[in-house]
């Protein structure tokens, strides 16, 4: 919730009238710093106009998520191009967090992270199990494919998903 509040305080100290920012965390909060009593992330928020907090952030009017412990996994934005890092992360932990960042998105070509509590070292061990040699037990078989699409042609399945594609755009489609 500090991260919030100096957050805001500091875009409106320089003006930007384009930033907005989420807080997500679990559970209830107390911070008399912050002036915040009981509160939860959706009480902290009027903006959220009784919305989620994915659904939220999947607009324009948010552009920043400040995260305590949470969408640490299963939270697939691919919008997301930075992570600010301030506690110590390891192991699956560290691989689920930092891969919230590998989503692809028109015009992302770069994800930054910046890591005030793990040395780069401590990361690549983290990573390091997912990184190496898989071997295969048995050779996969080549045909399976082909005998797969010979069942679904025989099936006359791509005939069904037509009619149903048609049905649903209200226009008749033709099976070639």
């Amino acid at each position: 919730m500090r991260y919030k509040v100096a957050f805001d305080k500091y875009v409106a100290e320089h003006g930007y009238t384009n930033v907005a920012a989420l807080v997500a965390f679990s559970g209830v909060i107390t911070d008399l710093d912050s002036g915040v009593e009981k509160g939860t992330e959706t009480s902290l928020d009027p903006g959220l106009k009784g919305r989620g907090l994915r659904e939220a952030f999947n607009t324009e009017e948010y552009q920043v998520m400040l995260a305590a412990n949470k969408f640490q996994t299963g939270f697939d934005q691919p919008l997301l191009v930075a992570m600010y890092v301030d506690k110590k992360l390891s192991g699956v932990a560290a691989v689920q967090t930092l891969s919230r960042l590998n989503r692809k998105a028109k015009g992302k070509d770069k994800t930054y992270v910046l890591d005030f509590a793990n040395s780069a070292e401590e990361i690549v061990e983290a990573f390091e199990p997912y990184y190496e040699a898989t071997t295969l037990a048995d050779v996969t078989d080549p045909n399976i494919v082909h005998e797969t699409a010979a069942k679904l042609d025989a099936a006359a399945i791509y005939r069904e998903i037509d009619g149903l594609v048609a049905g649903f755009l209200g226009r008749k489609l033709r099976w070639q």
